[in-house]
């Protein structure tokens, strides 16, 4: 009997101890489990947070992006405003330009047709004769001289030892006469620029500066010079500047030799200052007759550079 009893205490115990080694099993799985679940929760909610803060950056980028776009497309929109206002503009000035380039072109051909027409009207000896008288009326006109008063035209030179009659005698305060011729050569000269050739117009220019110092020589044996009243030269007048300055360029002494032969020569701009300086010495000698001729010298000096009043 107590063999018995103690075999059966001792499975008892056997089970008491498995079950208490079940329990503490038990007990440590599900401490285990407990804590890989809050580490496995802690993960998530760390992943989660990641999540978030990767869809706000994305958005912030998002918006970024959408404001550069819109920028973007600003400056495009402006650009492409500049540009189309850039062209409507240019379009306007071709169109403005062409315009003025066909009126150019016009007036052009209507001057080169209205200098065609006068340099063949002044390639007659007698009309090139008419147009420089009308130049010079012009100009007397301007100065405020009157034709009977101040000055006559076409009237003989009494002791002058010629037949010739200059286009005009400018009567001066005290009794002094000025003439004036306004023939002029213009053949080679017109010929000089209606060639291409720049040998050729050389050639021409070099006879037109003689042709116009035949012209001065011509005149000078005249003899006007010498008349009563008259100062010692006789001034010459051709309308156009470039006449001179050609026969300049071609003989540079060639005012000098016309000084030497009493011939003055006028160009526009000079005439027009001696008319004017004479209609001054009229204005101011009004009602007197006791003049030098020294007044008609001093006014033409800038022409002859000479005086022919003694010094006092």
């Amino acid at each position: 009997m107590i063999v018995g009893a103690s075999c059966h205490d001792r499975r008892m115990n056997s089970a008491i101890f498995l079950i208490i080694g079940l329990l503490i099993g038990l007990a440590i799985g599900a401490a285990g489990g407990l804590a890989i679940s809050r580490a496995n929760s802690k993960g998530a909610t760390t992943a989660l947070q990641d999540q978030i803060a990767a869809m706000q950056s994305n958005q912030n980028d998002s918006t970024r992006l959408t404001t550069e776009l819109d920028a973007m497309k600003k400056s495009v929109e402006t650009l492409a405003n500049q540009a189309l206002d850039a062209d409507r503009r240019r379009s306007t000035a071709e169109s403005d330009l062409k315009s003025q380039i066909k009126n150019m072109g016009d007036a052009n051909k209507l001057l080169l047709d209205e200098t065609t027409k006068i340099a063949g009207a002044l390639s007659n000896t007698q009309t090139r004769g008419k147009f420089g008288e009308a130049q010079l009326e012009l100009l007397l006109e301007m100065a405020g001289l009157r034709e009977g008063i101040e000055f006559e035209r076409q009237k003989s030179v009494a002791g002058s030892g010629s037949a010739g009659i200059p286009d005009v005698t400018i009567k001066m305060p005290g009794g002094s006469v000025l003439f004036i011729d306004s023939k002029f050569p213009f053949d080679r000269f017109l010929d000089a620029f209606g060639t291409q050739v720049e040998s050729e117009r050389d050639a021409f220019l070099i006879q037109h500066s003689k042709d116009l110092l035949k012209h001065v020589e011509a005149l000078a044996k005249r003899g006007y010079h010498k008349s009563a009243g008259s100062p010692d030269f006789v001034v010459l007048f051709v309308p156009f500047e470039t006449l001179l300055a050609e026969a300049l360029r071609i003989d540079p002494a060639f005012l000098e030799k016309a000084f030497k032969v009493n011939v003055t020569i006028a160009t526009p701009t000079s005439m027009m200052a001696l008319l004017r300086t004479i209609g001054y010495i009229f204005t101011r000698n009004i009602g007197k007759s006791n003049i030098c001729t020294c007044s008609l010298i001093t006014i033409s000096n800038f022409f002859t550079n000479s005086s022919c009043c003694p010094s006092n």
